[in-house]
């Protein structure tokens, strides 16, 4: 919907600046970098925001009789998301990185460090289902105007929204 800075969008090998308007693809990826910013408007009207310096892939984007699954790779940097309300009851929205997945949710913000394999979750509205994929961490919930940091051995305290993480 709208570009600024530079972002670049690779598909099937090539990589092409990202123009407003584009279409982005399942299994695109895009690179935003220090000043790239975009504002994506999915098929259902649900919106994400990339972040500068972030690094994310469309794994999928499923409609079906039961709902739709609309899954990204967060592979570095950070995104915001706000899912459309007509369809939030029947639509399910992944983020994965290599610490966890971000399940659910109807406003919500992921940040991912992949040098220090830190990733925050945060949620204004909505519930969020944080998923590690260690074994060693439990899943739990971020609920409106909460936010958790983890990395792959432990999860920090659920805290409020903007608040310092309270883990380290």
């Amino acid at each position: 919907e709208s570009v600024s800075g530079e972002l670049t969008l690779w598909e099937n090998g090539n990589a092409t600046p990202l123009t407003a308007g584009a279409k982005v693809g399942e299994g695109a990826e895009l690179r935003s970098d220090a000043q790239g910013k975009a504002y994506l408007v999915l098929p259902d009207g649900s919106s994400l925001e990339i972040e500068p310096e972030t690094t994310l892939k469309l794994v999928s984007l499923e409609n079906a009789s039961h709902g739709t699954l609309i899954q990204f790779e967060l592979m570095q940097g950070a995104l915001n998301a706000k899912i459309a309300a007509q369809t939030a009851a029947d639509q399910t929205f992944v983020v994965h990185t290599k610490v966890a997945s971000a399940i659910g949710g109807e406003e919500l913000a992921v940040r991912y460090d992949a040098s220090g394999e830190l990733m925050t979750v945060g949620t204004k509205t909505g519930t969020v289902m944080i998923q590690p994929e260690s074994e060693e961490v439990r899943s739990i919930y971020v609920h409106a105007d909460e936010q958790v940091s983890l990395n792959r051995t432990k999860m920090g305290p659920i805290v409020a929204l903007g608040a310092p993480s309270g883990l380290g």
